[in-house]
C-alpha cells in the first residue's frame, strides 16, 4: 500500500466526475480560513481533479509565519515519453480563474456553477453539455470581453481589500449602484454570478462589517449582493447587510 499523503480535499455537492486534467493546490491554513471564495471553488471541484494540501505556515523568528499559495497544473498525458513540465501559478486571482477554466478542463464553467459565466467554455471551442438547451452560446468576441471584465472586477476587489482606509469602497459603491441599475450581474451575458460577483461581494462585505450604514440606500447593490451568490454564500454574509 502507498503511504497516504497528508492532504485536505474539500468536496461539494456539485462535483464533476472527470479526471481529464489534474491540479494540486498547496495553501496555508491562514489563507484558506480567510478566503471564502477560494473555499467555494475548492468545494465545487472534483477530488479526482483537484488535490488540496493544507499547510500550517512556518513560524519565523521575530514575526508571523509566511503564507503559501501555489497551484501546480498537470495536463492529461497520453504519451508518457512526452509529458510537458507542470505549470505553476502563485497569484491568487490567476489561480481562481485557472481552476474555473482551463486547469480542470472548464469543469467549473459548466452548469450549475458557471464561475466564468460559460465564457471560458465558449472560447475553448466546445460546450461539453455545460450550457442549458435554452441558452445561446456566446460569441468569441463577447466571451473574450466578458473574461477580461471578470479579471478587471477581481482586481477591483483586490484593491478594496488592500485599502486599509476603506475609502475605495465608499467611492465605489454609488458608482456600482448605478452600474447595477440595468444589470443582474457584473459581467454581461452571464447566466449566473461569476467569480467577479463573488469576489467583489466578499470584498465589500469585509469592509461593510467594520463600517456603519455604508450600504444604506443602495437598492441595486443590496439586491445584487443578496441574489448573486449560492445559498451557502448568502448564509455566510447575510448578517452583514440585514
Amino acid at each position: 500500500r502507498h503511504k497516504k499523503r497528508k492532504s485536505v480535499t474539500m468536496v461539494g455537492t456539485s462535483n464533476v466526475a472527470s479526471d481529464a486534467a489534474r491540479a494540486t493546490l498547496t495553501v496555508s491554513t491562514t489563507i484558506l480560513e480567510k478566503d471564502q471564495l477560494l473555499r467555494e471553488v475548492i468545494a465545487a471541484a472534483s477530488p479526482l481533479q483537484l488535490t488540496v494540501i493544507e499547510k500550517s505556515p512556518p513560524k519565523k523568528k521575530g514575526g508571523a509565519g509566511g503564507e503559501e499559495l501555489k497551484l501546480v497544473l498537470v495536463g492529461s498525458e497520453v504519451n508518457l515519453s512526452s509529458i510537458p513540465p507542470p505549470v505553476e501559478l502563485t497569484q491568487r486571482n490567476a489561480i481562481l480563474r485557472s481552476l474555473c477554466g482551463p486547469a480542470l478542463h472548464y469543469a467549473l464553467d459548466h452548469g450549475p456553477n458557471y464561475f466564468l459565466g460559460g465564457h471560458a467554455l465558449s472560447l475553448s471551442g466546445g460546450t461539453g453539455g455545460g450550457l442549458e438547451d435554452n441558452m445561446a452560446v456566446p460569441s468569441s468576441a463577447s466571451s473574450a470581453l466578458a473574461l477580461a471584465g471578470i479579471s478587471s472586477w477581481m482586481s477591483v476587489a483586490s484593491s478594496i481589500r488592500e485599502d486599509a482606509t476603506g475609502e475605495s469602497v465608499k467611492d465605489l459603491l454609488p458608482k456600482l449602484d448605478a452600474y447595477l441599475a440595468t444589470r443582474s450581474f457584473l459581467v454581461p451575458n452571464s447566466p449566473k454570478a461569476t467569480l467577479a460577483d463573488y469576489d467583489l461581494i466578499y470584498a465589500i462585505a469585509e469592509k461593510a462589517a467594520g463600517a456603519e450604514n455604508i450600504l444604506d440606500g443602495l437598492v441595486n447593490v443590496n439586491r445584487w449582493m443578496s441574489s448573486s451568490p449560492s445559498a451557502s454564500v448568502v448564509a455566510s454574509i447575510a448578517p452583514v447587510f440585514f
